[in-house]
């Protein structure tokens, strides 16, 4: 899922939990920051008129880079395009997209789930809140086995 998608489908969700919602607004500040410092980088070079273009370029990719570094609390929910596993990788969960049901707001994670240990398909699965919190799911990425 690209940073956009993720802003988008998180914004326009009906109850966004706060930490993600922070975290696609930050996410989205730091894409626009880029975006402006690639469009300096793309106008004409006039030393004479614009001395500091490059420093300007340059301080809009460190506010970028400090916007995109307050995207990364712990989570508190399955991530799209994350990989979890629980009871020491017998089971794995792929997240890829996160929603909220209409009237409650409770968060559901939809992806697909496979027993590991046999190497079974995947089959679609979804995961509540309940499950991230009592039944262990941890990122395989935080692991060290890779996403």
């Amino acid at each position: 899922m690209s940073t956009d998608d993720f802003v988008f489908s998180t914004l326009i969700a009906r109850h966004p939990d706060p930490a993600t919602a922070s975290r696609a607004l930050a996410m989205a500040e730091a894409a626009a920051l880029l975006r402006a410092a690639d469009a300096i980088n793309a106008l004409p070079q006039d030393y004479e008129c614009d001395p500091g273009r490059g420093d300007a370029a340059e301080l809009l990719r460190v506010m970028a880079a400090a916007a995109e570094e307050t995207t990364s609390p712990a989570p508190d929910f399955f991530q799209p395009g994350r990989t979890y596993s629980k009871l020491r990788n017998t089971w794995l969960f792929r997240c890829d997209h996160v929603t909220a049901h209409p009237d409650t707001g409770e968060r559901q994670a939809f992806g697909w789930l496979r027993r590991n240990e046999r190497f079974d398909e995947w089959v679609p699965s979804f995961k509540s809140a309940a499950a991230w919190t009592h039944d262990g799911w941890s990122d395989v990425a935080e692991d060290g086995e890779g996403r």
